[in-house]
C-alpha cells in the first residue's frame, strides 16, 4: 500500500482533528472539511489532466483525498475474474485492508455491504456506518483504531462501462452531507473521465504510429527495426519483393550486414539510424542493397523515422523505395543530357527534366505519362510546369522548392497537388536532383515522382474517424475538446454569452429493447440531424455516445435567446420518427445547460463547464414529473438552476 507523504499527514492533523464527544459539527469545522474537499477535487482535477498513466493518475488521487479532507482511508479497487476486489491503490490507514476480503457477488456474504451494492445497482452508496455492519465484527479493533466511521462507495465508470469503486472513509462522527456527496460524486465522473483521456490517448498514439509507419507509402517496403540490436522485427509484401525474399521468415531475425553490397554502405546505414535515433526521422538517397535470390545490386531510397510505442524499447520504421532504374537513368542523364537521351521508360516511377529559369519540361518518361494521363510525350514537352499545379499555393510550393534544389542539389517534397491531363486531382511524393545544363545560363532538375493519391486519401480518413461519430457523422468527444477552448476564448473576446448544453434522450432505452438497435441508431441518426438544423450557423453540436449530445451556442446576447434554441430543438426531437414502414416512434429530451463566462474561478475550464452542465442535466432528469420546461441552467450569472 502507498504512505500518506509526511506534509500531507500534518496537514490532515492541523484541519481535521479528532473528532469532540458531540457528535454534531460546529459551523466552523463543516466549513473547513468542506473546504477541504473543494480543495480535493480542484487538486484531483489538476492531476488527472496531467496523469501519464492509469496508476499514477489513481495513486494521487487517494493521496489528495487523505492530504486535504478528514478522511482516514481512501482506496480504489476492482473486481477480478472471480468477483473479488483488488486493491489496485489506497492511501491512509492501509492496514486495515490486509485482511479485508470484499466482493462484488452480492450471493456471498462479503458482497452483500456497501461494494456489492453499489456495483450491482451501479450507484453511489453513502454513510455505511463500520461500527454497526456485523459483516465487520471481526475487524473492530482495527475500526476502534483508525476511528473509521462511515464511508462512501462510488462507482467509476471506464468508456462508458463501470470498472471500479471509489470508496472512503470518515472519522467516527462524520458524515457525508449532501455538499460532500457531491463533491465525491463529481470527483469519481472526474477519474473516469482522466482514464477515457488517458485511454483515448494511447489509442490515438498507437493508430497514428502504425497508421503512419505501416501505412507510410503503400508501393514502398517497410520494417520495423529494434535497436540497438539491430533486428527485424516486421516487413511488409513489397519488401519482400523488392529483396528478392520468397517469406518473411528469410528477413525476420536476419543480420542486416546480409543484405549490403559493401561495408561502406553499412557504415552510411548505421549513421543514418543514430541521426533518426536522436532526431526523429532522417533520409538517405541511392543506398546500394543486395538482393538475396540472386545477389544482383539495387538502389533503395531510405527513410526512417523513430517509432516510440512506450514500452521502452527503440524502434525504428524504415521505408524503402526501389530507385534502381531511377539510379541508373540518373547515371546516363549525367553523361548524355547534351545530347537529350530519352529517358528510359518507367512505368512504376514517373521522371521528368525541367529547364530553369523557364520551368519548362524538356523530357518525360512513360511512367510520368502514365502517371499525369498523357499519351505521348509531345502533349507536355516545352509547356510550362504551372499548367500542371491546382492553384497559386501548390505552384509557389513547387518553386521553393526549385530554388532550394538550384542552391543546394537535391530536394524532396511530400503529397504535392498535382491537375492531371483529364481533370483529376492526385497527389505526388517528389525528390529532385541537379544534372548538368545546357549551357551556364540554364540548369536541369530530374524529377521523381510517386503517386501518393491512395495514401493521401487515407491519411484524410484517418484524420476524419479520429474526430467524427461513425454512426451520425456529428463531431465525437475529441472534436469537442479542441472546439470548446476555442468557443471560450471567442466568447471572452467578443464578451457573449457561451452555453453548454448536455442533452439525453427520454425514453430512448425502450425504444432500443423494444424494437432493437437498429432501430435505436435510425432514431439517432435522425435525431442528430433535427439538432443539427435546428441550431444557428455560429454553433457546434457533437454526439458523446450512446444518446447523449453536446451543444455549444455561441454569440449568446441573453437567456432568452438560448431559450428559444432549446425549444426549437425539442420540437424538432419531438417530431415522430418512422423507424420502418409499420412502426412510428416518438421520444422527447432532457438538458443541462452550463454558462460562460462566471465569476467562478472554479467553472473557468472547459471540464468544469461539462461537468456543471451534466449537473443541471441530472437537475432535469430529477424534475421530470414537475419541471416547467426540459432544461436547467446553471452557472454564469445564475443565482438557481432555470426550469
Amino acid at each position: 500500500m502507498d504512505r500518506l507523504p509526511q506534509d500531507m499527514i500534518y496537514f490532515q492533523t492541523m484541519v481535521a482533528p479528532s473528532p469532540p464527544e458531540n457528535r454534531d459539527l460546529t459551523e466552523t469545522r463543516r466549513l473547513q472539511q468542506l473546504t477541504g474537499f473543494y480543495i480535493l477535487l480542484s487538486r484531483a482535477n489538476e492531476t488527472i489532466n496531467l496523469a501519464k498513466d492509469e496508476t499514477s493518475l489513481l495513486r494521487n488521487v487517494c493521496n489528495l483525498a487523505i492530504g486535504h479532507t478528514p478522511l482516514c482511508l481512501a482506496w480504489i479497487g476492482k473486481p477480478d475474474n472471480n468477483q473479488w476486489i483488488e486493491y489496485l491503490v489506497a492511501s491512509g490507514a492501509t492496514e486495515f485492508l490486509e485482511t479485508l476480503q470484499v466482493s462484488v457477488d452480492v450471493q456471498r456474504p462479503e458482497g452483500q455491504g456497501p461494494v456489492g451494492l453499489c456495483w450491482h445497482e451501479q450507484t453511489p452508496f453513502f454513510n455505511r456506518k463500520l461500527q454497526e455492519d456485523p459483516a465487520l465484527a471481526p475487524h473492530g479493533s482495527l475500526i476502534e483504531q483508525f476511528e473509521l466511521g462511515h464511508m462512501a462507495v462510488l462507482p467509476i465508470r471506464r468508456n462508458g462501462a463501470l470498472w471500479a469503486v471509489l470508496t472512503v472513509y470518515q472519522r467516527k462522527d462524520h458524515e457525508f452531507d449532501h455538499d460532500l456527496r457531491s463533491i465525491l460524486t463529481d470527483l469519481a465522473l472526474d477519474i473516469g473521465f482522466g482514464l477515457d483521456r488517458l485511454d483515448m490517448a494511447s489509442e490515438e498514439r498507437k493508430a497514428l504510429q502504425l497508421s503512419e509507419a505501416l501505412l507510410h507509402n503503400l508501393a514502398a517496403g517497410i520494417n520495423v527495426m529494434r535497436y540497438p540490436e539491430r533486428v527485424i522485427e516486421r516487413v511488409n509484401q513489397r519488401m519482400l519483393e523488392i529483396y528478392g525474399a520468397a517469406s518473411a521468415q528469410e528477413m525476420l531475425g536476419r543480420s542486416p550486414r546480409d543484405f549490403y553490397s559493401d561495408e561502406e554502405a553499412f557504415y552510411r546505414v548505421t549513421e543514418l539510424a543514430m541521426t533518426v535515433i536522436g532526431t526523429g526521422s532522417g533520409f538517405m538517397r541511392d543506398v546500394p542493397y543486395r538482393r538475396l535470390d540472386d545477389a544482383r545490386v539495387i538502389y533503395v531510397d531510405l527513410s526512417g523515422r523513430r517509432l516510440d510505442q512506450g514500452d521502452g524499447v527503440l524502434r525504428i520504421v524504415w521505408t524503402h523505395v526501389d530507385v534502381t532504374e531511377r539510379h541508373e537513368q540518373e547515371h546516363l542523364i549525367r553523361k548524355l543530357i547534351r545530347q537529350r537521351t530519352t529517358l528510359l521508360d518507367n512505368t512504376v516511377v514517373g521522371i521528368d527534366l525541367v529547364q530553369y529559369p523557364e520551368r519548362i519540361f524538356v523530357e518525360v518518361n512513360q511512367g510520368f505519362l502514365n502517371i499525369m494521363g498523357y499519351a505521348s510525350a509531345e502533349e507536355i514537352v516545352g509547356h510550362s510546369t504551372a499548367e500542371i499545379y491546382p492553384n497559386a499555393a501548390e505552384d509557389q510550393r513547387m518553386a521553393d522548392l526549385a530554388q532550394q534544389i538550384l542552391h543546394q542539389g537535391e530536394g524532396a517534397l511530400r503529397d504535392l497537388a498535382i491537375r492531371r491531363r483529364d481533370g483529376q486531382l492526385i497527389y505526388l511524393d517528389l525528390s529532385g536532383r541537379l544534372v548538368e545544363g545546357p549551357d551556364e545560363a540554364h540548369s536541369i532538375i530530374v524529377w521523381t515522382s510517386v503517386d501518393v493519391t491512395e495514401r493521401h486519401h487515407l491519411a484524410q480518413e484517418l484524420e476524419y474517424q479520429a474526430l467524427y461519430d461513425s454512426l451520425t457523422g456529428l463531431p465525437n468527444r475529441r472534436a469537442l475538446e479542441l472546439e470548446i477552448t476555442k468557443a471560450m476564448a471567442r466568447a471572452d473576446r467578443a464578451e457573449k454569452m457561451l452555453a453548454v448544453v448536455v442533452i439525453d434522450l427520454d425514453g430512448f432505452k425502450l425504444i432500443n429493447d423494444t424494437w432493437g438497435h437498429a432501430a435505436g441508431d435510425q432514431v439517432l441518426i435522425q435525431v442528430a440531424q433535427r439538432i443539427k438544423s435546428g441550431m444557428r450557423a455560429t454553433d457546434f453540436v457533437s454526439r458523446m455516445g450512446g444518446d447523449e449530445f453536446i451543444l455549444l451556442l455561441e454569440d449568446c446576447n441573453s437567456l432568452e435567446e438560448i431559450k428559444h434554441v432549446l425549444v426549437k430543438i425539442r420540437e424538432l426531437v419531438q417530431t415522430p420518427i418512422a423507424v420502418d414502414e409499420q412502426q412510428i416512434v416518438q421520444t422527447d429530451l432532457s438538458a443541462g445547460v452550463s454558462l460562460h463566462p462566471t465569476s467562478d474561478p472554479m467553472q473557468r475550464t472547459p471540464d468544469a463547464l461539462i461537468r456543471l452542465a451534466d449537473q443541471a442535466l441530472y437537475t432535469s432528469k430529477s424534475r421530470k414529473e414537475s419541471r416547467q420546461s426540459y432544461w436547467s441552467i446553471l452557472g454564469g450569472a445564475q443565482a438557481a438552476p432555470q426550469g
